[in-house]
C-alpha cells in the first residue's frame, strides 16, 4: 500500500473507531443477511464479537506501515477461522460485508478512492490469513489428520 492508501484506510478508521458495537453490528448484519448460514459460526454474544473485529482492526490499521509485527496474530487468526469452518471462498462475503459496513457508516467519507484503499487492505490481510490456513490444512492432511 502506499502513503496515500495508508492515510485514508486510517482516517477512515478513525471515524469508525468511535463506534465499535455499532460498527460491527452491521458488518454481521449485512453479513448474515447476505449469507444466512454464517451465522451458525457464531456461538458468542455478537456485541462481543462486533467489538472483538473492530479491535483487530484496530490494531492492523494500527500497523499498516510495520505490517510484518502483526503478521503472526493475522496468520493464527487465518488457522482459527479453519477451525470455525470458514473456507477461502467466504473471504469475498467478508470483504463485501466490511465494505458495506464503512459506507454505511461513513456515508459520503467514504468515496470511491477510500474504498479501493480499504479493498487493497483487506485483500493483503485475507490473503495472508488464507495463506495460513491453507499450510495449516496442508500439515494435517500431511500428518494424516482430518
Amino acid at each position: 500500500m502506499d502513503q496515500r492508501e495508508l492515510d485514508l484506510v486510517r482516517s477512515s478508521f478513525a471515524s469508525l473507531a468511535a463506534m465499535p458495537e455499532v460498527a460491527g453490528a452491521l458488518f454481521y448484519e449485512h453479513l448474515f443477511f447476505e449469507t444466512p448460514a454464517y451465522r451458525a459460526m457464531f456461538k458468542n454474544d455478537m456485541r462481543v464479537q462486533a467489538v472483538k473485529l473492530i479491535n483487530m482492526l484496530e490494531l492492523i490499521v494500527g500497523n499498516l506501515d510495520r505490517l510484518e509485527e502483526v503478521l503472526p496474530t493475522v496468520r493464527e487468526l487465518g488457522v482459527r477461522h479453519v477451525k470455525y469452518g470458514v473456507r477461502h471462498e467466504d473471504y469475498d462475503a467478508l470483504k463485501k460485508a466490511l465494505l458495506w459496513m464503512f459506507e454505511q457508516a461513513l456515508g459520503d467519507e467514504f468515496d470511491p478512492e477510500t474504498r479501493a484503499a480499504w479493498a487493497r487492505c483487506y485483500d493483503l490481510v485475507a490473503d495472508e490469513m488464507k495463506a495460513a490456513a491453507r499450510a495449516a490444512i496442508e500439515a494435517g492432511a500431511s500428518s494424516g489428520a482430518g
